[in-house]
């Protein structure tokens, strides 16, 4: 069994179901870094410009623009890096995956982790992308699961006051210390 176990918005969930149209193994999707010093994780990590951004988007989901998700921003910095620190403190065990490389190549990484696992895939080079099927078959909701795209105004204003916390420089100094595999 393979989980995927991110900080919240770091692609984990789009991942996991993703990965599991590739990879032929039992897969899971969490967020808990106490665990990763079990075998079987894998953990993304996303510029946490971007993931606590969209993290304060995606609690602002009724519409309603929030401003005061500075609230909300130092206890998702202290959150993130603990993330890493775990990861670092467990690098020998865990796998962790750049998001960007996600982004760009879903299919390339997610057989990549299969082969660091030592676990079987299935890929026909010639068929659909899998990233098109994902996206044609609707394996994915509005918040959970899906495919990165394009911010809209709200998450753009959201992005704009949570960029410019000078908070987010100790979650981003700490995301600058992750090695991926």
């Amino acid at each position: 069994m393979l989980t995927f176990n991110s900080y919240p918005r770091s692609g984990n969930v789009f991942f996991s179901v993703f990965a599991g149209q590739i990879i032929n193994t039992e897969i899971s999707a969490i967020h808990d870094p106490d665990k990763y010093s079990e075998k079987g994780h894998i953990a993304i990590f996303r510029n946490p410009y971007e993931s606590i951004a969209s993290r304060c988007n995606r609690n602002a989901y009724g519409g309603q623009l929030d401003l005061n998700v500075t609230d909300k921003i130092l206890e998702y910095v202290e959150e993130y890096v603990i993330y890493v620190q775990k990861a670092v403190e467990n690098k020998d065990i865990l796998y962790v995956c750049d998001f960007e490389s996600m982004k760009k190549n879903p299919e390339a990484e997610a057989i990549k982790i299969a082969k660091h696992f030592g676990v079987s895939f299935r890929y026909n080079k010639d068929a659909m992308s899998y990233t098109e099927n994902f996206m044609k078959e609707g394996l994915m909701t509005k918040w959970d699961g899906h495919m990165p795209r394009e911010k809209d105004k709200m998450r753009m204003q959201i992005e704009d006051v949570v960029n410019k916390s000078s908070q987010l420089e100790l979650a981003y100094s700490a995301y600058k210390t992750l090695e991926f595999n």
